[in-house]
C-alpha cells in the first residue's frame, strides 16, 4: 500500500475507532482480522470508566475463557500504567483517547481507576456468556426451575458422556434391544466412522436438535416433503430396478453381438454390456451400464449404430431413462431412511443424556443459556429478574459477537431491553456494544449471529442486537 493511500485512509480509521469507543453510543462493530477489534473493545471499556461508569456496572461478555483472560489482562495493565504514568504523558494519552471530550479532571480519575477496580468485589466483570448465565441461575434457581446445587459440565466431560451414551444405545440396538430397526438400518448404510460422525454432528447443535425432537413425526414428514419422497422403500425400488428392466438376457447378448462388444475394451456402452453376466443382472450393474460415476447419462451408441438400428436405440434410451429415474428415487429413499433412523437413534441418545444430567443435577453450556433465556422471558418471574439485573448493569460490551448464537443473543437482548424501554433509571448512561468478524467465526456450527445490516441512523431495522432506544443513536461501523 502506498504512503499516500495510508495517509488518506488513516483519519477515517481513527474516526471510526473513536466513534466505536464513544460511551454515549450503542454500537455494532464489524471489522476484519488484525484491524484492532480487541483494541477498540478495550478502549471502549476504558472510556466507560473515565465517563464515570463503575466497574460493577460493566458486563463484558466473551465467547471463550481465553478471550476473557486476555481482556482482563489488557485492562489491568493499562489501568496500572495510568496510576504511575508521569502527568504529561498521561494527559497526552487521555487527549488521544477522549479527543474533544477531554477534561483536566479526567487525569485524577484515571489515577484512581486501578485501585477502584481492585477494590470492586470480583473485579471487572469480564466473563464468558456461559459463566454469566451460570451466576444468574445460581441466584434464581427456583424461578429458573433448575436444581439449587446444580453443577456445570465442561465440554470434555459432555463429549465423554455423550460418547458413552451413544455406544450403549448402539450396542443395545445390535443386541435386539431399544432402537433395533434404526440401528440395523444405520449399520447397513454407513461405516462405523461415518455413523459416529453423523451422530456427533446431530448432537453438536442442541438448539436445533431440541426443535427437531420436539415433534419427531412432523420432522420426518417435513423431510419427506422437502426431498420429494413418495414413500417407496429402498428395497422396493431395488427390486423394480431389476424386475422391470426392458433388457432381457437374450437382448443383452444380441446387442453385444450386433455392435461388437468387447469385455476387455474401453468404456463404450456395448463394452460394458459385454462384461456383464446376462443371467445375473442386478441394480448395480444396470446403473454402471447406463450412468457414469457422476450419475450422468452415458452415451449409448455411435452415430452409425444409431442409424443402423434405431429400434435398439429407442429401447436403450427408454431403459436409460427408467434406470435414471429409479436411481434418483433410490438415492432419495436411502437419504430418508438413513435420516429417519439417525433421528430415532439420536432421540434415544439425547433422552438418556438428559436423564443422566437430571439425575446428577448437571447442566451443560447449552442448558445454561436456554434456562436463563426461558427465565428472562417468563412473564411471571422474568420482569423481577430483569429488574434485579438492571439495577447493577449499565453497559454490555460483547466480544466475538459473530460467534454468539441467537439463543445467547436472546439473553443479551432480554437484559438490554431494560436499557431502552423506559422501565429503568433514565438518568443513567446505558449502552450496548458488540464487536466481531464473521470470517473469523470459529463456532459457526453453533449458529452464530449475523451483523446488524441497518444504516447508522436506523440500526433497529435488522439483526441482533435490536436497539429500541427512543432516538436510536446506534451506529454500525
Amino acid at each position: 500500500m502506498s504512503r499516500a493511500r495510508q495517509t488518506r485512509h488513516f483519519p477515517e480509521t481513527r474516526t471510526n475507532r473513536a466513534k466505536a469507543a464513544d460511551p454515549n453510543l450503542s454500537i455494532w462493530v464489524s471489522a476484519n482480522a488484525g484491524s484492532g477489534k480487541t483494541f477498540v473493545l478495550t478502549r471502549r471499556v476504558l472510556r466507560l470508566l473515565l465517563a464515570g461508569a463503575t466497574p460493577q456496572s460493566i458486563l463484558c461478555l466473551t465467547y471463550t475463557k481465553a478471550a476473557a483472560a486476555e481482556m482482563r489482562g489488557r485492562l489491568a495493565r493499562e489501568l496500572a500504567r495510568w496510576a504511575t504514568l508521569p502527568e504529561p504523558e498521561l494527559v497526552r494519552e487521555l487527549k488521544e483517547i477522549e479527543g474533544n471530550a477531554y477534561r483536566p479532571v479526567l487525569v485524577e480519575r484515571a489515577r484512581t481507576l486501578f485501585a477502584q477496580a481492585l477494590e470492586t468485589p470480583g473485579g471487572l466483570k469480564i466473563v464468558t456468556i456461559h459463566a454469566f448465565c451460570e451466576s444468574v441461575l445460581h441466584r434464581f434457581p427456583l424461578e429458573a426451575g433448575v436444581p439449587f446445587d446444580f453443577k456445570v459440565i465442561e465440554d470434555e466431560e459432555r463429549i465423554q458422556l455423550l460418547t458413552q451414551t451413544r455406544e450403549a444405545v448402539l450396542a443395545q440396538g445390535l443386541r435386539g434391544e431399544g432402537a433395533t430397526a434404526a440401528v440395523e438400518t444405520l449399520f447397513g448404510l454407513l461405516s462405523d466412522f461415518a455413523l459416529g460422525d453423523a451422530i456427533e454432528l446431530a448432537l453438536g447443535d442442541g438448539r436445533k436438535l431440541k426443535a427437531v425432537l420436539a415433534d419427531i413425526p412432523r420432522a420426518k414428514a417435513n423431510l419427506r416433503k422437502l426431498v420429494g419422497h413418495g414413500g417407496e422403500s429402498s428395497a422396493g425400488l431395488q427390486r423394480q430396478l431389476v424386475e422391470q428392466s426392458r433388457l432381457t438376457a437374450e437382448g443383452i447378448r444380441e446387442i453385444v453381438r450386433l455392435f461388437g462388444g468387447d469385455p476387455s475394451g474401453n468404456n463404450r456402452f456395448v463394452d460394458l454390456l459385454a462384461r456383464l453376466d446376462p443371467d445375473a443382472i442386478d441394480g448395480g450393474t444396470l446403473r454402471t451400464a447406463f450412468l457414469t460415476d457422476k450419475g450422468t447419462a452415458r452415451k449409448l451408441l455411435t452415430a452409425k449404430q444409431q442409424a443402423d438400428r434405431p429400434d435398439i436405440l429407442t429401447l436403450l434410451e427408454a431403459e436409460q431413462a427408467r434406470v435414471t429415474a429409479l436411481v434418483d428415487a433410490l438415492s432419495t429413499a436411502l437419504l430418508v431412511e438413513r435420516s429417519e433412523a439417525l433421528l430415532d437413534v439420536v432421540a434415544l441418545i439425547a433422552g438418556r443424556y438428559r436423564a443422566h444430567k437430571r439425575a446428577r443435577s448437571l447442566l451443560d453450556f447449552d442448558d445454561l443459556v436456554e434456562k436463563l433465556g426461558d427465565l428472562l422471558e417468563n412473564p411471571d418471574a422474568g420482569p423481577r429478574v430483569q429488574y434485579k439485573l438492571d439495577t447493577g448493569i449499565d453497559h454490555i460490551p460483547v466480544d466475538e459477537s459473530r460467534d454468539t448464537n441467537p439463543e445467547q443473543w436472546r439473553v443479551v437482548r432480554a437484559i438490554a431491553d431494560e436499557f431502552f424501554n423506559g422501565a429503568g433509571d433514565v438518568t443513567r448512561l446505558r449502552s450496548l456494544f458488540a464487536v466481531g468478524d464473521q470470517k473469523q467465526s470459529i463456532y459457526s456450527f453453533r449458529g452464530p449471529s449475523r451483523p446488524c445490516s441497518g444504516q447508522p441512523a436506523s440500526c433497529s431495522a435488522a439483526g441482533p442486537p435490536k436497539c429500541r432506544c427512543p432516538s436510536c443513536r446506534c451506529g454500525c461501523i
